[in-house]
C-alpha cells in the first residue's frame, strides 16, 4: 500500500515508469480484433492507443473479456471524426462510442490530474466553481470528469491497480504502472491513492 501512495503522492512531481512485461498470454483467443482495428487506427493517425483496464486484466487472468476499452491521446473530437460509425457520450465522463458491427468499442481519451485535486487526504475539495468546471460536489462525488492528460497520469487517475494495465499491440508489450500484475498474482484488489477520497469521488467503486 505504500509504494501504491508514494506513487499517487509524487504524481505531478515525475511520471511513473511502467513495468514492462512482454511474458503473457494475451493474444487472438482473448483479444478483440475490433479493438485492435481501432487502435491500428489510431496509431496511423499519429495517435496512440492502448487495450485498458478489464480486458486487459481478465485476459491475464486466462478469462476471456467481454468488454474491450481503448485508451488514447487523441482528443474525443479527433476519435470522433476518424470513426464514421461513432458519436461523444457521457456528460460527467465523456468517451467516444465507436461501433463496429453489433459491438461498441469504447473509447476515451488520456484523463489528467484536476488543479483541485488535494495531496493531503484528510484536504476537502473546493466546491465552488463555475457551471462549466465543477468537480465534486459537498460530498466528494465527482460531478465531471473531462480533464485530459497523460498516459502516466490516466494510469494514476484509475480506480484500482489491476485496472490500470494498458496494452501496447504494437509490440505486443503489458505496460503496469501500478504494481497490478503482482497484485493480480497474490488476488489482491488495491485501491490507487487514498480509499476514503477514491469512494467518496465515485460511490459506485465500492
Amino acid at each position: 500500500m505504500k509504494q501504491i501512495l508514494d506513487l499517487f503522492k509524487r504524481k505531478r512531481a515525475e511520471p511513473p515508469k511502467p513495468v514492462r512485461i512482454t511474458n503473457h498470454q494475451l493474444g487472438p483467443r482473448v483479444l478483440d480484433p475490433n479493438a485492435l482495428k481501432v487502435i491500428k487506427t489510431l496509431n496511423a493517425n499519429g495517435y496512440q492507443g492502448y487495450l485498458v483496464g478489464g480486458c486487459v486484466r481478465d485476459a491475464l487472468c486466462g478469462v476471456k473479456p467481454k468488454d474491450f476499452d481503448v485508451a488514447t491521446d487523441a482528443p474525443l473530437d479527433a476519435v470522433s471524426k476518424l470513426f464514421r460509425r461513432s458519436r461523444i457520450v457521457g456528460r460527467r465522463f465523456q468517451i467516444v462510442h465507436v461501433r463496429c458491427g453489433p459491438e461498441i468499442i469504447e473509447v476515451t481519451t488520456f484523463r489528467g490530474h484536476h488543479n483541485h485535486e488535494p495531496d493531503n487526504p484528510e484536504e476537502e475539495f473546493d466546491d465552488v466553481f463555475d457551471d462549466d468546471s465543477k468537480r465534486t460536489g459537498a460530498s466528494g462525488i465527482l460531478l465531471r470528469d473531462n480533464v485530459f492528460g497523460t498516459l502516466e497520469q490516466d494510469a494514476l487517475r484509475r480506480d484500482f491497480t489491476v485496472n490500470a494495465l494498458y496494452y501496447d499491440p504494437t509490440n505486443q508489450t503489458v505496460l503496469d504502472y501500478c504494481i497490478g500484475v503482482e497484485d493480480l498474482e497474490q488476488r489482491l484488489l488495491r485501491v490507487i491513492g487514498y480509499p476514503d477520497q477514491r469512494y467518496q469521488e465515485d460511490p459506485v467503486r465500492m
